[in-house]
């Protein structure tokens, strides 16, 4: 409470300064701002009307326009001639063409072909023709060798051949038979009779050299 005085005389010197400010800023702006007159009468226009004859000048002043034809004259142009289309060409075709075919002569090819023939069968055994027990049984039949057509029951029959520079079997010799009993016995002749009528082509080796060749032959009951 003591300072209460003290705010109040601050607050009322601040509301004088501002007060006397306002004051001077109102002095400054009436006194030293040069000031616009004010313009009440405003003067009238004066209207005036002006006659004009547009016919007469108008007509005056349009540029006469000459006629076409009094300028350029009338031209005469000949007809253009248009030549007529030209005939196509007739062309032949071209012969057809030829081509050289070379041919060898008919000995020439045999001994190729021959040559050919020969180097695919090295080193190769071919067999030429095939007998088997059931086409030997009516000869030896009819001759006396055996009695009765013998039968393979199972199994198989194994003979090993030894082949010629002919091709001929030379040599035959049984590796498994039908047994040693008699029924056996036949199985095995027979067997051999058949063996023995295969034939075969000249065996050669991979150069061609001509040599004897060991093989062997089986026969299944079917074959019998």
């Amino acid at each position: 409470m003591q300072y209460r005085p003290f705010w109040e005389r601050i607050f009322f010197l601040a509301v004088v300064l501002h007060f006397i400010f306002l004051i001077g800023v109102f002095a400054y702006e009436k006194f030293s701002l040069p000031q616009t007159e004010k313009v009440d009468d405003v003067e009238e226009l004066e209207w005036v009307e002006v006659e004009v004859d547009n016919g007469e000048e108008i007509a005056e002043s349009e540029p006469e326009i000459p006629n076409v034809a009094e300028i350029f004259p009338e031209i005469e142009i000949p007809p253009i001639e248009i030549p007529p289309p030209p005939e196509p060409a007739v062309t032949e075709p071209p012969p057809p063409e030829t081509k050289a075919v070379a041919t060898n002569s008919g000995e020439n090819t045999d001994d190729s072909q021959k040559a050919k023939s020969d180097e695919d069968k090295r080193g190769k055994l071919i067999v030429l023709t095939k007998v088997f027990p059931k086409d030997v049984v009516p000869t030896l039949i009819s001759s006396g060798a055996i009695n009765e057509r013998p039968i393979l029951n199972s199994g198989k029959i194994v003979i090993a051949i030894t082949i010629d520079i002919k091709g001929k079997v030379k040599n035959i010799e049984i590796r498994r038979g039908g047994g040693t009993d008699e029924h056996g016995n036949l199985i095995n002749l027979v067997s051999e009779a058949a063996a023995a009528g295969w034939t075969f082509e000249p065996y050669q080796d991979e150069d061609g050299n001509i040599k004897e060749m060991k093989t062997q032959i089986e026969f299944k009951p079917e074959d019998f």
